[in-house]
């Protein structure tokens, strides 16, 4: 620090009168070493390389601290599968660091090795991740308490229980982006919260199943095993606002994979008989259903990346046909 300046970078060179730093932003500075002797300096490489970094957030009172922990540990482990990623180990966390008639300040810690990545950039994606969850469950950033309001204020969060909610996140869910009103109210109503401990198991890949689930809050890691059953093979990550289990739920398919909670998590859980009263009340519901699925099918194997629109077009008739039969012989339909 020189004249209340903080400096931050890596040491390029020193000699017995001054020290050069690359400065994160690229520009050499050179310091003379009386001053470096006279002021505190922090090796972020020693003793070991990763470092920690933090970032705060303020958050409504109203919102639970158990439910923002939640949330912000879950967009934190999500970032670090990101590249220029902060470090997955060790773990980050989220502590309450102070508390106001303004809202809740949370101290979000994570890891960087500042000599292998951006700190940076590592801290975009923290901030994005963050904000990217919070807004998916509906939380918004505290504000000031003398704000004065002339238009409707919006919700600083999500209800879980609450039906205006419940559509509203229904409505971002891709599966039924395409119900109509009355049909997304009716699906809302069914959904079934359920939560889940960190690393318990949500699914598990063979067993039966005739329900999907939402992702409200969270994230989930999918796996699968090698025939020997004792390898996992990480097949991705599941966020808020993703879903699984659309063919079991549609077709009494067994599980394809298994399915991890990272940390504690939230779900709703949409189970067959909801889905058949669903497509009692709209039969023409189970074609959109299944054109959907076979759509989201055909992303999972890259098919619009390698194949032509017009075969692209014919896999997906194709297999939508498919799911659609098997819908009506699962749901007895006619």
């Amino acid at each position: 620090m020189e004249n209340g300046i903080e400096y931050q970078g890596w040491i390029e060179e020193i000699n017995w009168r001054t020290t050069e730093i690359k400065t994160r932003e690229g520009n050499l500075i050179i310091l003379p070493n009386s001053c470096l002797s006279s002021s505190i300096i922090t090796n972020l490489s020693r003793p070991t390389g990763p470092s920690r970094f933090c970032i705060k957030l303020l958050l409504p009172l109203e919102v639970p601290s158990t439910r923002a922990i939640r949330i912000l540990n879950s967009a934190v482990i999500s970032a670090t599968h990101s590249e220029r990623r902060p470090l997955g180990s060790p773990a980050p966390e989220t502590l309450i660091s102070n508390a106001s008639s303004d809202g809740v300040e949370y101290w979000i810690r994570y890891w960087v090795n500042p000599s292998q990545d951006s700190y940076d950039a590592a801290t975009h994606l923290v901030y994005a991740s963050c904000l990217e969850h919070l807004g998916k469950a509906g939380i918004s950033l505290a504000r000031p308490q003398e704000d004065i309001y002339l238009t409707k204020q919006t919700k600083s969060q999500f209800g879980l229980k609450n039906l205006e909610d419940r559509i509203e996140f229904l409505q971002r869910i891709e599966l039924f982006e395409e119900l109509d009103g009355k049909d997304t109210e009716f699906l809302a109503n069914q959904l079934q919260i359920r939560e889940f401990k960190g690393e318990k198991s949500l699914v598990k890949a063979g067993d039966e199943g005739t329900s999907m689930f939402l992702v409200a809050e969270g994230t989930l890691r999918v796996v699968s095993q090698e025939e020997n059953g004792v390898n996992p093979i990480s097949l991705g990550h599941l966020n808020p606002g993703d879903f699984f289990g659309e063919m079991s739920l549609l077709t009494g398919a067994p599980r394809s994979a298994t399915v991890i909670a990272s940390e504690d998590c939230v779900t709703f859980e949409i189970g067959k008989e909801s889905i058949k009263g669903l497509l009692k009340r709209n039969p023409g519901t189970a074609a959109m259903l299944s054109e959907a699925v076979a759509e989201r099918q055909l992303r999972k194997e890259q098919a619009i990346k390698e194949g032509t629109a017009i075969r692209l077009e014919n896999q997906k008739a194709s297999l939508s046909g498919q799911l659609l039969s098997k819908m009506k012989d699962f749901f007895s339909l006619t």
